[in-house]
């Protein structure tokens, strides 16, 4: 493998909206180039900045689920607990920033 391709960092090209092509890569109705037409540029985005960042948020659901099922086969106290323990979870999921 040459020198430039390892020092370069994984990058994913995304297509710009409006361009003429399906999802599979095969040209649509209208996509055609009109002669004197400019190429469109794809946009080239980081593989960092499209992908999920950690979040405690997935575990602290399943945990809270585990307390709701547990509440639902044991006592009304610990069943509410675990759905406020829900909401919780589920709204900081929802609320949380990259």
């Amino acid at each position: 493998m040459s020198q430039e391709l390892q020092n370069q960092p994984d990058r994913v090209e995304q297509p710009l909206q409006g361009e003429g092509s399906a999802s599979n890569g095969a040209p649509t109705a209208g996509s055609e180039m009109v002669a004197g037409a400019q190429k469109k540029v794809r946009k080239v985005v980081s593989e960092e900045a499209i992908s999920p960042h950690p979040s405690i948020w997935p575990l602290a659901l399943a945990l809270a689920l585990v307390v709701l099922l547990v509440g639902s086969v044991t006592q009304l106290l610990v069943l509410g607990l675990g759905a406020l323990l829900v909401a919780i979870a589920i709204i900081g999921w929802g609320l949380e920033r990259r």
